[in-house]
């Protein structure tokens, strides 16, 4: 199996998970301690303004708030801890839309802001820190986050815990042309598909993780290759966060470039539509981090994240 954007932290958190993510009672007032308003539509778009001057550093929060106003099943909320001279940008998702809408929260924070993006976490009540989630943020940021953990009653699970590099390609030019190999056709992928792909990739095998699958195919970008009888021998998925990843090529037609085609192709969709395609590899994996430099892929230098199971109250004390 070939995995790069799925990274273990996420895929193992899935299994003891809550699903479901309350909406809390916001106020308008930032100066009141344990408050917090989510951004509109109009204060996202000059956010995006502000992230892009910050580029490819704050790459994976422009993609998240792209991938959440052009898919309502996936939108989130996008909280800064003062609009519009803010330090810290994190994200949640809006409302449980469907049983697969996963409690991950996203943080980014200005060069040097680590102090400030652990008094917004600290401070506001946009987080049930009672519930099970995943915590995505820069690295330097995880090491003030346990404590912030410890006061809320809950623990970071530091076993399940992953380094990653973010790649990313900035433009169109930079991706190499690739013939389809063999005798393949290209196409993308069904609702029905969701049984091979939960199947083959290496965290799945639930249901629920079938039907995740299932709606990102149906939602979200895919890039396939079939056989001239059908089979469907490789293939990579978008991500609610904008993302891409689960690439996957049979054993028996591995070494004829069939990664290198679904990469690419996936990854000049995300820029016809006028995104950045990027994906996280985790810090230990050489051969996929080669593979995706080969695909004309960009390291962001000096920068990754950690992605950071959080074990709340309820689960640690039922």
């Amino acid at each position: 199996m070939m995995c790069t954007c799925s990274v273990r932290a996420l895929i193992r958190f899935l299994i003891y998970m809550s699903m479901s993510v309350s909406k809390s009672s916001v106020d308008k007032s930032l100066h009141q301690v344990g408050t917090a308003n989510p951004l509109n539509q109009l204060e996202l778009t000059q956010l995006l303004e502000h992230l892009e001057k910050d580029m490819p550093r704050s790459l994976y929060m422009i993609a998240s708030i792209q991938s959440s106003q052009k898919n309502s099943k996936f939108s989130s909320l996008f909280y800064t801890d003062n609009w519009p001279s803010f330090s810290v940008v994190i994200s949640k998702p809006e409302e449980t839309k469907s049983e697969v809408h996963i409690n991950y929260y996203l943080v980014y924070f200005q060069s040097g802001k680590e102090a400030k993006g652990l008094e917004f976490l600290r401070k506001n009540d946009f987080i049930d820190w009672s519930q099970n989630f995943l915590l995505v943020c820069p690295s330097p940021l995880y090491q003030y986050i346990g404590e912030v953990a410890s006061e809320h009653g809950g623990k970071l699970d530091e076993d399940n815990e992953a380094q990653c590099h973010i790649l990313y390609v900035n433009d169109e030019g930079s991706i190499p042309k690739m013939a389809i190999p063999d005798s393949f056709k290209e196409g993308v992928l069904s609702a029905e598909h969701s049984h091979q792909v939960n199947s083959e990739w290496k965290y799945g095998g639930t249901e629920r993780k079938r039907t995740y699958i299932q709606s990102l195919i149906e939602n979200f970008p895919t890039v396939a290759l079939f056989t001239a009888q059908g089979q469907c021998i490789a293939y990579m998925i978008a991500n609610e966060h904008g993302g891409m990843g689960m690439l996957h090529v049979t054993p028996e037609h591995r070494g004829k470039g069939c990664a290198k085609y679904v990469i690419t192709t996936l990854a000049k969709k995300h820029v016809q539509v006028g995104h950045y395609p990027y994906l996280y590899i985790e810090t230990d994996n050489e051969a996929s981090l080669l593979l995706h430099l080969k695909c004309g892929f960009h390291l962001v230098e000096n920068f990754q994240i950690k992605f950071v199971p959080y074990i709340g109250h309820r689960s640690l004390h039922p």
